[in-house]
């Protein structure tokens, strides 16, 4: 294997927790792949020099998910709603109405 490639990989399984004997361990992060819990998605073509193109939103939605601070929400724990169901509290806030007038 490449160094850069074991590079790559170590710095991957530091990422998702796979560590042994406190350094990174590629082989756990292989088990967690073969487990289903982490998820192998084609990646953007290389340039020629082979660093990732980026990748282009494909949506006015998308882009302004991902250049928003609410990307990151999925670091939190899900709010506890109880007993609630959340869909009956309402509908979302939208800039420009007012409840009940489209």
């Amino acid at each position: 294997m490449a160094p850069q490639t074991r590079s790559a990989l170590e710095f991957l399984a530091a990422q998702y927790g796979c560590v042994h004997g406190g350094e990174p361990w590629i082989g756990g992060l292989m088990a967690k792949i073969a487990r289903g819990e982490l998820l192998v998605v084609p990646a953007p073509p290389a340039l020629p020099d082979g660093v990732l193109a980026p990748r282009q939103p494909s949506s006015d939605e998308d882009r302004a998910w991902l250049e928003s601070d609410l990307s990151g929400l999925g670091r939190y724990e899900p709010y506890d709603w109880g007993d609630v169901d959340p869909l009956s509290l309402g509908s979302a806030v939208v800039e420009g109405q007012v409840e009940g007038h489209p």
